[in-house]
């Protein structure tokens, strides 16, 4: 995410002033402890999803989807930033939830009512309601 701000903002070195090395333990946490440290003043800042945030009325700053990883249709973009582990290169893929109605499901039609009711307004009102972004401009995956 810091790389892709950094190209976003022009600041080419942007992540490293503000991460420091791109593996950095001593800004490496288990996601309990993220939200934990975060309301306790242990830390400024840092990346989290935001139901996670909001859930637990941490303050949220939204990013543009070319930063924020939440855009299906801008995975080329988001495959600019890579981080290096075990000598192997890795690109970040879109942060997005997907539902579909698997194919050898016992009852596929229930399964299709229920993912035709989650394209719906009720469906789309309750996940709002927990922090979840609408698809937006973002087009179905077709089998």
């Amino acid at each position: 995410m810091m790389q892709l701000a950094a190209r976003y903002y022009h600041q080419p070195d942007l992540a490293e002033k503000i991460l420091g090395p791109q593996i950095n333990p001593q800004q490496i946490f288990q996601e309990p402890q993220v939200m934990a440290r975060l309301q306790a003043g242990q830390l400024d800042a840092s990346s989290a999803y935001k139901n996670a945030a909001r859930s637990a009325w941490v303050a949220v700053l939204s990013l543009p989807p070319e930063i924020n990883l939440g855009s299906a249709s801008m995975e080329k973009e988001y495959q600019q930033a890579s981080v290096k582990l075990n000598g192997k290169a890795h690109q970040p893929s879109p942060l997005v939830f997907y539902a579909a109605v698997l194919k050898h499901t016992p009852q596929p039609k229930l399964a299709s009512r229920f993912v035709a009711w989650l394209q719906g307004s009720e469906a789309r009102q309750i996940l709002s309601h927990y922090h979840y972004d609408d698809p937006g401009d973002d087009k179905p995956l077709v089998p």
